[in-house]
């Protein structure tokens, strides 16, 4: 069974505006949240999170470059698109 990690008052204020955010398309941001524990990583300079930057993928959803706790960049599935995608946003 896992254990749940204790979060310091500036953990649960960063992860309750990260949540705020989100939709339910990204639970798998909220769970690597929840895992993050920095005492795992020494090397632990940055706060996991959903940057500025999107892209659309495949033409049905957008992407968001994301920023990951060792400060590595990457593209995460952040929203369907049930209309397509077109520069960057899923059409209305």
């Amino acid at each position: 069974m896992n254990e749940l990690k204790k979060l310091g008052k500036e953990e649960l204020y960063t992860l309750l505006l990260d949540l705020s955010s989100l939709r339910k398309e990204n639970a798998d941001f909220i769970e690597l949240k929840l895992q993050n524990k920095p005492e795992d990583n020494p090397q632990n300079t940055c706060i996991a999170k959903f940057l500025e930057k999107t892209q659309c993928q495949g033409g049905d959803a957008v992407m968001k470059e994301f920023q990951k706790t060792n400060c590595d960049m990457d593209w995460a599935f952040y929203m369907p698109c049930s209309k397509g995608c077109s520069d960057e946003v899923c059409i209305e």
